[in-house]
């Protein structure tokens, strides 16, 4: 179906850049973003039409609908990646205005414009917590444990009850990272462990912790693949962007601290959660009070020795598509640890944007 008409919300993000540059040859997108595109962005998408606008505003967004309507006739797909999202357990008045309100905006011009589908950036941690020996899977419902979960459960809804007339896809999406790591969970292991001393020794639990990895060109990947299969889904879909299983601490740890020169004292220390709860809570603190607060807080060891384990096999056979087996984050690691230890100052600059929700693109 090239030649599409296409427009992709948060499209300067993370994730939205690399569905801008992965579509942009094959389809006719304008991107839109609360922010400017950087410099590299723009020289990677040069048959992109941009537009800064904050979805939050209906009229902005109505109006940028309707130019692209005027210019091409149509909207085929809109691709709904804008999203607030924090590490913190306090709801943000953020959550309400963008993800929430923003999204209604965007399924209402949508719905204006006919557009055929509606791909909604959806989220594994949106998911309710996994039971014991449980996976993870497209009928799994949504939760609101945490602030970020309950946006996302409400854009689903959303979306759900206009399927009637907006086919939609709630994309429930794994961590995405890149080869420069650019995950914040994963950034906040490879800091611990390629540490020295016994703490950085340290695997909470009995390393049994995991969640599946997706690297971000898969992600743009399955997106491509959604509009190709659009009109032999559903009405509404809940599809995952995920690998099947999950990853562990207890597969991760050895091989960080080998590839990062730790060789002394490679063995783990396994640290009940109880006792690990007051060591985060302190570096917690003193990140926030010296303005880098980590990505790990106090509320995440409820889920300690609770992996993440996902059952994708709807997916796959629905899109007749797969992870890339040789993106895999166990592939990967050998080449984000070799940028850590040999492109230390890039590889920091890079993860420190995407923790802090700075992210700007760079080829």
């Amino acid at each position: 179906m090239a030649g599409d008409v296409l427009i992709l919300t948060g499209a300067a993000g993370f994730l939205g850049s690399a569905i801008a540059t992965s579509l942009s040859k094959e389809y006719r997108l304008t991107a839109i973003d609360i922010r400017e595109p950087s410099v590299a962005l723009l020289a990677a998408t040069p048959e992109v039409s941009w537009k800064r606008l904050d979805i939050a505003e209906q009229g902005a967004v109505a109006s940028a609908f309707e130019r692209v309507r005027r210019e091409h006739g149509r909207v085929d797909v809109v691709i709904h990646f804008a999203a607030f999202y924090h590490f913190g357990a306090d709801w943000r008045e953020e959550y309400g205005r963008t993800n929430v309100r923003g999204t209604a905006n965007v399924l209402k011009a949508a719905k204006r414009m006919r557009a055929e589908q509606v791909i909604f950036a959806s989220s594994i941690a949106a998911m309710e917590p996994p039971a014991a020996g449980r996976p993870l899977s497209e009928c799994t419902p949504t939760g609101d444990f945490i602030p970020y979960a309950r946006s996302k459960t409400q854009g689903e809804h959303m979306i759900a009850e206009g399927a009637g007339e907006l086919p939609s896809i709630a994309l429930r999406i794994a961590g995405a990272f890149t080869d420069w790591c650019e995950l914040p969970p994963l950034y906040g292991l490879i800091k611990l462990w390629a540490g020295r001393g016994p703490v950085s020794r340290i695997v909470p639990g009995r390393g049994e912790s995991g969640i599946p990895y997706i690297h971000r060109d898969d992600v743009a990947g399955i997106v491509r693949r959604c509009i190709e299969r659009r009109r032999g889904l559903a009405p509404f879909e809940v599809l995952l962007a995920s690998p099947e299983g999950a990853v562990s601490h207890n597969q991760l740890f050895p091989l960080i601290r080998k590839a990062t020169g730790a060789h002394v004292s490679p063995t783990p220390i396994h640290l009940p959660p109880q006792l690990a709860r007051p060591g985060v809570a302190l570096r917690f603190g003193l990140g926030t009070l010296l303005g880098a607060a980590p990505y790990e807080r106090p509320w995440m060891l409820q889920f300690v020795d609770r992996p993440w384990i996902v059952d994708a096999a709807q997916t796959y056979a629905k899109l007749g598509w797969s992870c890339t087996p040789s993106k895999g984050i166990l592939d990967r690691l050998p080449v984000i640890l070799e940028r850590f230890s040999t492109h230390r100052r890039a590889w920091e600059e890079r993860n420190r944007r995407r923790n802090l929700g700075r992210y700007e693109y760079s080829p």
